[in-house]
C-alpha cells in the first residue's frame, strides 16, 4: 500500500506502455488489409499463378520465365500492407 502512495509522489514518471509491433494482419493497424488476411492466404490468384510457373519451368529458367508473375504477386502483397 505504501508503495502505491509513494509512487504518486515519485519524481520520475512511469514510461508509457510499449507500442505493439506492426502487425499487417491487424485491420486496426493496417487499413489496407481490412479482412485481416495472413500472408499465406493473401493474393491467392497471383500466388497460384506464381507457384504454377515455378513448377512448370526448370530451375535455370524460373528467374526469366516467372519474373512478371513474381512481381505481380509482390505488388499484390504490398498493396495489402505486407512489407516484403
Amino acid at each position: 500500500m505504501l508503495e502505491k502512495v509513494t509512487a504518486l509522489w515519485s519524481p520520475t514518471p512511469t514510461p508509457p506502455p510499449a507500442k505493439a509491433p506492426y502487425d499487417p494482419t491487424d485491420p486496426t493497424q493496417n487499413p489496407l488489409n481490412p479482412q485481416g488476411l495472413k500472408p499465406c492466404c493473401a493474393c491467392p490468384q497471383t500466388k497460384s499463378a506464381r507457384d504454377d510457373c515455378f513448377l512448370k519451368f526448370d530451375g535455370s529458367e524460373v528467374d526469366e520465365k516467372c519474373k512478371e508473375l513474381v512481381q505481380a504477386h509482390l505488388a499484390c502483397m504490398r498493396g495489402l500492407g505486407f512489407k516484403i
